[in-house]
Order: structure tokens, then C-alpha cells, then sequence
């Protein structure tokens, strides 16, 4: 199982989600913790696409959360970089993708 590794850019980012839907952040911790990154979309750059469920939406798939994360072979670390409802946006660009990548990655320095 790969560590997560939650930044300071990622928790402001899921800090509004997260007052709307309070049991998100459980449900995010358990899904990332319990990763098998085969079973997700790959995006490239070792980014990859997670979808999150939780208890207080009660609908299936469609309308949760997705998770763009920074899967680090060499360290078994997964990095999510961005979060976003499914049900307000239809999905990310790769540009923001590329964004949140490089400010993910400035943090880590």
C-alpha cells in the first residue's frame, strides 16, 4: 500500500468540499490508503484519476468526487494534487492538471 502524502496546496483546495461534505475527508483518506492504482485511469506524467465516494451524497459514481493524484513509484507515495465534484465540473483540463502538478511539486521542494 503506498503512503499518502497530503500538501498544504491540496487541503486549501479541498477545505471548501470539505465544510459542504464533512465525511469526504474520511472517505478520501480510506480510498487513497487502500490505492490499487491499476484499477484507475492513468493521465500521464504518473498522474492518475481516483474517483471518491461518500456517504453524503447518495448517488452512485457519477456525481462524486475525483481526485486527480501524483503516484511516486520509487517511494510507493501517492500525492493527490486536486479534488474536484463531479456534479460542478465535467472534468479537468490537462493545462490545470499541469497547474496543479507544479505547485503541488514547488511545495515539496
Amino acid at each position: 500500500m503506498p503512503s499518502v502524502i497530503i500538501t498544504r496546496y491540496f487541503k486549501k483546495q479541498a477545505k471548501s468540499l470539505n465544510k459542504k461534505f464533512p465525511n469526504l475527508k474520511a472517505s478520501l483518506i480510506e480510498i487513497l490508503e487502500n490505492l490499487n492504482i491499476a484499477q484507475h485511469p492513468h493521465l500521464g506524467q504518473n498522474l492518475y484519476k481516483i474517483r471518491i465516494r461518500t456517504s453524503d451524497i447518495p448517488r452512485g459514481k457519477n456525481k462524486s468526487f475525483r481526485v486527480i493524484a501524483l503516484f511516486l513509484c520509487d517511494n510507493d507515495q501517492i500525492i493527490p494534487i486536486t479534488l474536484f465534484y463531479k456534479r460542478d465540473r465535467e472534468n479537468i483540463s490537462k493545462e490545470e492538471a499541469k497547474y496543479h502538478l507544479a505547485e503541488t511539486l514547488i511545495e515539496l521542494r
